[in-house]
């Protein structure tokens, strides 16, 4: 899949510290030179919570074998997670300001952990399924043109491998020689039958080392990024202050209960202006995202403006369907109606309401600009002031203010929205279930279409309704 560039890679890293560093050269704690993270567009890592690394490690150990999990993914390291562009949901995987890996989303329930060289050196120790060790001449050939391991190459193999599984290649002294895709069992291997035992996806060299483990934290990263932070947040301020003297409005944050649409909060705070807060409860909120919305306008004193949609998304199910990617009509009946009453009802005169809008989420946003009108609410003007900033501008803001960061995103959600929407990743999704006591409405829906006959049972298992 090609490359999605929507703003400039600013990751980098500093392995003295070993956090983290956002767009300088030089680390902002210990003064060393930091080095570029080489991740794929657009590059919006954010940090992966323990529940991200547990399920990481686990998947890990699934593949390779008990302890592997830990050994590629350490104790007390900060760990990046960056989505990369794929048919459903990858995310690269970074530790030591490398990227390890990427855990890939299969809609078979089959998550794989795809290694990378670095991964590959932690485990190759311990390393008890899904091995290939190969001759002297294969692994020369391999390492030397990038080849893929042959049949007649292969000395020996774990049990139990099958055909698609990710496999690392070694040399008769254990030591990694590539890592990629079986297109082979086990038992075709040992045979010796001809054709590619591994189709090699990264070759691992001879004088390939382990990443460094240094052990940073996040108030290191917070040092370390803080003069960029510092200015990142002065010119936002600035916008903010020069929006609001620029249009005799009544000023608003629209709050969603998502991380960029606090961060924004706090930043029209800084910049000396109090207001009101907008939440639109679509009728499919999360239950933490509606106690997330009254703590945040309570710890910061803030007239909470609310609207709600009540059993809209419900009462035109039966006419339209269910939702899917192409069509969101639950976004117009559930999102746009209520905030276009919401603005009629309590800024008839018009109201300058600032949003958290990323140039990273989407191409569309991207090309928004940071002040734009939606003409489906004419009435509002709307600005964003980390139109520019990552998901680690972000985060990294949030933590040097302890902010009250909704619990979900340490439950391992990316986004936040409603609970069910089609137009989140079918891994998401999965994930919603088994955390959303509120998905439990739309699964009996969606399984009565299925005893009706109305959908087939491959439909409800994939959850293709969102497709």
């Amino acid at each position: 899949m090609g490359a999605i560039i929507l703003g400039k890679m600013h990751l980098r890293w500093c392995s003295e510290c070993g956090v983290p560093v956002l767009e300088t050269r030089t680390c902002g704690k210990c003064g060393q030179d930091t080095f570029e993270v080489r991740l794929t567009p657009p590059g919006d890592a954010r940090p992966a919570f323990p529940a991200d690394v547990q399920r990481l490690r686990r998947l890990i150990d699934q593949q390779f074998g008990d302890g592997t999990g830990t050994a590629v993914i350490p104790d007390n390291c900060l760990v990046l997670l960056n989505k990369a562009p794929d048919v459903d949901r990858t995310d690269e995987v970074i530790v030591g300001g490398v990227v390890i890996g990427a855990r890939r989303f299969s809609i078979l329930g089959n998550d794989k952990f795809l290694a990378r060289p670095a991964s590959a050196v932690a485990i190759a120790p311990i390393i008890a399924r899904n091995w290939v060790e190969v001759d002297e001449n294969a692994a020369g050939a391999i390492r030397e043109r990038k080849a893929s391991t042959l049949a007649v190459g292969v000395e020996a193999c774990a049990d139990g491998i099958e055909t698609g599984n990710e496999a690392v290649v070694l040399d008769q002294k254990r030591r990694p020689v590539s890592v990629g895709i079986s297109k082979m069992s086990t038992k075709e291997m040992r045979e010796h039958t001809r054709g590619t035992a591994v189709k090699t996806r990264w070759v691992v060299a001879a004088d390939q080392v382990r990443t460094p483990q240094t052990k940073g934290t996040w108030e290191d990263a917070l040092k370390a990024s803080g003069p960029i932070m510092q200015k990142r947040v002065e010119e936002a301020k600035h916008f903010v202050s020069k929006i609001v003297k620029e249009n005799d409005l009544p000023v608003a944050v629209s709050y969603s209960g998502g991380k960029d649409s606090l961060a924004t909060l706090l930043l029209v705070l800084e910049a000396g202006v109090k207001p009101t807060l907008l939440f639109v409860d679509t009728g499919l909120e999360f239950q933490q995202t509606k106690e997330n919305v009254l703590e945040v306008a309570q710890r910061y004193g803030l007239e909470l403006v609310s609207e709600s949609a009540g059993e809209s998304f419900w009462t035109n199910l039966p006419r339209f369907g269910p939702p899917a990617k192409d069509f969101r009509w639950c976004c117009k009946t559930c999102k746009l109606g209520p905030v276009t009453q919401l603005i009629h009802r309590h800024f008839p005169g018009g109201v300058l309401s600032f949003i958290g809008q990323r140039a990273y989420e989407s191409q569309q946003r991207a090309e928004k600009g940071r002040v734009w009108r939606n003409p489906w609410t004419p009435n509002q003007l709307a600005a964003s002031p980390i139109q520019k900033w990552t998901a680690l501008h972000v985060w990294l803001y949030l933590m040097a203010n302890r902010a009250p960061v909704n619990p979900l995103y340490e439950e391992g959600l990316e986004r936040i929205g409603c609970f069910m929407c089609p137009a989140s990743d079918l891994a998401e999704l999965r994930l919603v279930k088994g955390l959303s006591p509120e998905y439990g409405r739309w699964q009996e829906y969606l399984d009565s279409l299925a005893e009706d006959g109305m959908r087939s049972g491959k439909w409800l298992e994939y959850d293709l309704w969102s497709c």
